[in-house]
């Protein structure tokens, strides 16, 4: 899940990361972490834009569109990832 400029990855034991860390092993494929940092990037700018606006009814919607996106590259994740790791979104498996 998207957290306001955090990392986009957690691991107990580790803390936040980056989809590119070398200290992580990930070996994401280079399109797919480009497309982790545009959604980031994409999810810190509508929180920005929010606390300019301030409309609930468009911020929900933008919010609820980044967060299928989040499990759409969730799924990607899980699938590029080397047996023996797990990948969660919003709590789920």
């Amino acid at each position: 899940m998207a957290e306001y400029q955090w990392g986009l990855f957690r691991a107990e034991g580790f803390g936040d990361f980056m989809p590119d860390d070398p200290a992580a092993a990930l070996d994401l494929p280079d399109d797919l972490v480009d497309d982790l940092y545009s959604w980031a990037r994409d999810y810190d700018a509508e929180i920005n834009r929010y606390v300019t606006e301030r409309d609930e009814v468009r911020h929900n919607a933008r919010c609820a569109e980044l967060e299928r996106s989040g499990e759409k590259l969730a799924s990607r994740v899980a699938r590029a990832l080397k047996p023996g790791r797990t990948v969660t979104y919003a709590g789920l498996a």
